[in-house]
């Protein structure tokens, strides 16, 4: 059973690759190539979980003991060692580095979706400098202080090997870090839906497929985090607990790469339409704009400037 968890990841995140496949050539890959911050972020979302998952899946060596150990129970582990020998209890001083590497993992996961979620919102605002400025206080700041506690809680782990490498987690830097990310959840969604909610009220009535995109995606991306940051901090070990890591990895990485999908296949219908754009009262924004580094997500609005 615990073999099989730690693939789930690798197999979700396979599976995502292959049903978004179409729109991902089409709108990320395809001739004209040029790279451009959302495209990195795409890549980033989607690769570097794939990676994550593929190098958790790579047996560790060690020479001394002449066995090979792993970071995760994954299922290609079972195969890559079948003619080697059964795998082996980890070693306790192998478990701070598998440690290491599933914190620096999902804190760069986080990250890449934060950027993605604050571009959404800073392109909502119209590019408002203080908005900006808000926004690029609460990633650093967010960034920082995650930092920190992952630190202080390695720092005071203790690590026992019983099969997957556990830790007793003091609990404070624990319950600060995921107040953290919740918090920064909170207020990057918060934002989005003040926005899509109040602001854009007078347009409720229209059907406006911006506004349900924004917003069907903001609570799906809320409640799957939330959903794993309540698993962490109930769950303390067993097989549950195996499970929340390349859950998180391959959900982090679905959201923020159909985010931007979704939105572009918006724009991209738009453009197919303009006629019709012309004629409708419907809000028009966050539409995305790859041939542009500097300008990722294009703020044009039938809405006063002064909202």
């Amino acid at each position: 059973m615990e073999v099989r968890l730690g693939a789930s990841g690798l197999l979700l995140t396979g599976c995502d690759a292959v049903l978004t496949r179409t729109q991902e050539w089409e709108y990320i890959w395809k001739s004209p190539y040029k790279l451009t911050l959302v495209r990195c972020l795409f890549v980033l979302a989607r690769y570097l979980a794939l990676l994550i998952h593929v190098w958790v899946s790579l047996p560790v060596y060690e020479v001394k003991t002449n066995a090979f150990y792993f970071s995760t129970d994954v299922a290609l582990a079972s195969i890559m060692t079948a003619k080697y020998q059964r795998p082996k209890r980890t070693p306790e001083h192998l478990c701070m580095p598998f440690l290491v590497f599933h914190v620096i993992s999902g804190q760069s996961m986080l990250f890449v979706l934060h950027l993605i979620l604050t571009l959404r919102v800073y392109a909502l605002y119209n590019k408002s400098r203080t908005v900006g400025v808000f926004l690029l206080t609460l990633l650093v700041g967010g960034f920082a202080g995650s930092t920190v506690s992952v630190v202080r809680g390695c720092l005071h782990a203790t690590i026992k090997s019983v099969g997957p490498c556990l830790h007793s987690r003091p609990e404070r830097p624990l319950l600060i870090l995921l107040c953290g990310e919740l918090l920064i959840q909170l207020i990057l969604h918060g934002l989005t839906w003040k926005r899509t909610i109040w602001d854009f009220r007078r347009f409720t009535l229209l059907p406006s497929a911006l506004l349900s995109v924004l917003n069907r995606d903001g609570l799906k991306i809320f409640t799957g985090t939330s959903v794993a940051i309540i698993a962490t901090a109930i769950l303390k070990r067993g097989t549950l607990i195996a499970f929340v890591f390349p859950f998180l990895i391959s959900f982090v990485s679905a959201s923020g790469t159909r985010a931007i999908l979704h939105l572009q296949i918006l724009s991209a219908s738009n453009q197919a339409t303009p006629s019709l754009l012309k004629s409708s009262k419907e809000v028009e924004l966050t539409t995305i704009d790859f041939t542009t580094w500097e300008a990722p997500w294009s703020t044009s609005t039938f809405l006063d400037p002064e909202q």
